[in-house]
């Protein structure tokens, strides 16, 4: 989910052109970038807005957006634990490129 995503419904319907519904949007986004690891911000609030179950805002989001509130969820689980793995990986790769510079430097 990119913000050119949201570009696309807030063009495409004239009911999603309402400050507050663009709001809620943009709360969502950054919900979602948060627990992607690509913004920083607090996992436990953007945990607590997307997988709430009684949270209105994200059900009218996905109503208009024509996604099940279910899916959106499931779908940006599997985003995370992604997005989790390559920071793993990438973390690991570094530790690995470091040992070996200081190899080489050290003769080691």
């Amino acid at each position: 989910m990119k913000a050119d995503d949201f570009e696309t419904i807030f063009n495409a319907d004239p009911s999603t052109r309402s400050g507050a519904f663009r709001l809620w949007v943009a709360v969502m986004l950054d919900a979602v970038l948060t627990l992607k690891g690509e913004r920083p911000g607090s996992r436990e609030l953007a945990e607590s807005f997307i997988f709430d179950r009684g949270n209105v805002f994200l059900e009218l989001i996905c109503g208009v957006m024509n996604i099940e509130p279910s899916q959106f969820r499931k779908h940006l689980k599997q985003e995370i634990l992604a997005s989790q793995r390559i920071a793993i990986w990438r973390s690991q790769t570094e530790q690995k490129l470091q040992v070996q510079s200081l190899s080489d430097r050290t003769g080691i």
